[in-house]
């Protein structure tokens, strides 16, 4: 039997509304291959399956899953088996469906979310933002976050190519949980929360810094500004506390522009209640974000303002930042031609970023 790619064999789908199953056993509702598989396969392929489907069932509004795994031949004595089905088991909670009977049971019995987010606290949204929904936070220490958590982790496998599971008996995890006004989840986020250690007094200070560790949106969802709403929520929520920076643990390039939208509102909404454009510190110290985050949001603002006769002189300041930056990499180049067009490169990349967040900013 010829190895089989992962990702050609796995479809996730997303049950939303009363007909989707029906869609599904019709084959028209729409499924979704995950993006990365590495974690559960670092090859990624299998061997010793023939005609390999893996349907994985997510109904939104009950937290119920349904796994199906169909198959043509198997032989586990082939070099480089993994059985699928127990693997699925192992990353999946205990109560997943087998059968399709018994997840429609499950689906069409009353469910209330209340059950699990009733102690939970409630962040509405900004007035700037979408109103059809709203977060909840809960440390995930407490046994409703951790079921939510354990429900959805496999998806974090899926589609955060360095995600790896939270130890929830850390006391320092928090879980946000986006949700529609319907109670349906629609993505998720944890953050961890560090000590700091105050340099100038030479104690640990009360003050923490929390950095976004896990994000993610349902693929169902995505595109609809959803991940604006809950990231706005989760920067709300510690602007109420005594927190000193907030920060995201290796953004990929989606998230980093979603970040740097929210930012350069933010940033905005300062300078009109300033009545001029603010310092990166002054950035800093109002929305808690980085220094390097702070003057990335502020050059934005420049970059959508420039004149003409401007262009020239704010080219040339970002590509002495940009040499110093990637300085390891000029170094490892043979020619001064090659170091000029790999600049031009980079410049052009931070260029066409900042053209895009801008839109974004006056769109959303």
């Amino acid at each position: 039997m010829e190895p089989l790619w992962v990702r050609d064999t796995w479809l996730l789908y997303f049950i939303v509304r009363e007909d989707d199953i029906r869609q599904y056993e019709e084959g028209t509702l729409k499924g979704y291959r995950p993006w990365f598989v590495h974690q559960l396969f670092p090859e990624e392929v299998l061997y010793g399956y023939k005609d390999l489907e893996v349907h994985i069932l997510y109904h939104i509004a009950s937290l119920t899953i349904l796994s199906q795994v169909r198959y043509s031949l198997k032989d586990p004595n082939v070099e480089g088996f993994v059985d699928v089905e127990s693997l699925l088991y192992e990353h999946l909670p205990g109560h997943v469906c087998s059968c399709m009977e018994d997840f429609k049971r499950r689906v069409t019995k009353p469910f209330h979310m209340n059950r699990y987010l009733s102690t939970w606290q409630v962040i509405l949204p900004s007035q700037r933002l979408r109103s059809d929904t709203k977060v909840y936070m809960q440390n995930m220490n407490e046994t409703t976050a951790t079921e939510i958590y354990s429900q959805f982790k496999l998806l974090l496998l899926f589609y955060i190519e360095t995600a790896s599971y939270i130890d929830w008996k850390d006391d320092r995890w928090d879980i946000f949980v986006l949700s529609s006004l319907h109670e349906e989840i629609l993505g998720f986020a944890t953050v961890y929360r560090f000590n700091c250690f105050d340099r100038n007094e030479n104690k640990w200070s009360t003050k923490q810094r929390v950095r976004v560790a896990q994000f993610l949106i349902f693929p169902c969802f995505h595109g609809k500004s959803f991940g604006i709403s809950l990231l706005d929520a989760i920067y709300r929520h510690y602007l109420e506390t005594d927190c000193m920076e907030i920060n995201v643990e290796s953004p990929c390039k989606a998230f980093q522009t979603m970040r740097d939208v929210i930012d350069t509102k933010n940033c905005l909404q300062l300078e009109r209640r300033l009545g001029y454009l603010p310092s990166v510190e002054e950035i800093r110290n109002e929305w808690k974000i980085t220094r390097k985050q702070a003057f990335r949001c502020r050059e934005i603002v420049c970059f959508s303002r420039l004149q003409e006769e401007e262009v020239n002189a704010f080219r040339l300041q970002v590509k002495r930042r940009l040499y110093l930056e990637y300085g390891e990499q000029m170094a490892s180049l043979d020619s001064v031609a090659a170091r000029k067009e790999y600049l031009w490169q980079l410049y052009e990349e931070i260029e066409e970023t900042y053209r895009n967040v801008w839109k974004r900013v006056i769109e959303e």
